[in-house]
């Protein structure tokens, strides 16, 4: 409090700089204990980036804070200086950063601060930015139960996907999100039968995304089988849940992730092996998921 205010800016300014910098080096870095070090240089830098009134970088070391970890601790250690970048800015994209960390603590304000900034968004031409806002809200819906609501919204937020001139895998994303509420409120059949449908649109899109695409291509090709998956199982359908939770594993083989995913993957044939009474497939997917 006694420090002249040069000495203050001074010190800002070095500081600010060798928590950022240790961000940047933590992330070209490889190792089990990155993730921590960055959250714990993003919180260190964020006193000194904000007195330096430098939103910008604040809201991007904030960001990577809560893309690592999402624990009430650490969302209470991000949200004030949260608030106080939105609160300066007052822009829609860092409203919707604070809100996405309400989430997690205070849905109501959550909620309240999405609908204000997705409509602020819509207002403004930014469709991009409100159909990301948008999503946030019905998930925030669907974790409520609040499942017809959630359902509302997800064509709204499919509109401002198209106003934003999104790609085609952006688009399967919303209609992959809405079978996905169908399902829970239970139209397994309707839900099975516009897998199908979407099942043969995928296979003629190409596998990489476009700049004019927000979503990676096969997460959403894994979340439709997916739910597919769930609603055949649902419906006694044990050969097409079979189908489609093989086109699971074979998408993620194809991304060449750890052998513990494709187990987790593979195991969801379990039910409907068992349902079939091919135990000895039932047999060798346990052995398989141990190995």
């Amino acid at each position: 409090a006694s420090t002249r205010p040069d000495i203050q800016a001074a010190t800002d300014t070095e500081l600010a700089a060798f928590w950022t910098q240790s961000v940047l080096e933590a992330r070209q870095r490889a190792g089990g204990e990155v993730g921590q070090a960055i959250i714990r240089a993003s919180l260190a830098a964020a006193p000194y980036v904000l007195r330096l009134k430098e939103w910008e970088t604040a809201g991007s070391l904030l960001e990577q804070v809560l893309m690592r970890d999402q624990s009430s601790a650490t969302i209470q250690a991000a949200l004030p200086a949260l608030r106080a970048v939105a609160g300066a800015t007052k822009e829609p994209r860092d409203l919707s950063a604070l809100a996405r960390a309400l989430m997690q603590v205070d849905r109501d304000e959550a909620e309240e601060l999405l609908r204000v900034t997705v409509a602020q968004a819509a207002a403004a031409g930014d469709f991009r930015l409100a159909t990301s806002i948008a999503g946030d809200v019905v998930t925030l819906l669907r974790d409520a139960g609040r499942l017809r609501e959630a359902l509302d919204l997800i064509d709204q937020k499919a509109r401002y996907t198209r106003q934003a001139k999104l790609g085609p895998w952006t688009q399967l994303a919303d209609e992959g999100r809405r079978l996905q509420i169908l399902g829970l409120i239970g139209e397994h059949q309707q839900v099975l039968d516009e897998v199908r449908t979407l099942r043969a649109r995928m296979d003629t899109l190409p596998a990489a995304g476009g700049s004019n695409e927000n979503v990676e291509p096969w997460s959403v090709r894994e979340l439709i089988l997916n739910v597919g998956h769930m609603a055949a199982a649902a419906l006694g359908e044990w050969p097409q849940a079979l189908d489609l939770n093989a086109a699971v594993v074979t998408s993620t083989r194809a991304r060449v992730v750890s052998t513990l995913e494709i187990a987790r993957a593979r195991f969801n044939d379990y039910g409907p092996l068992l349902e079939l009474g091919r135990l000895d497939e039932v047999e060798r997917l346990d052995r398989k998921s141990v190995v």
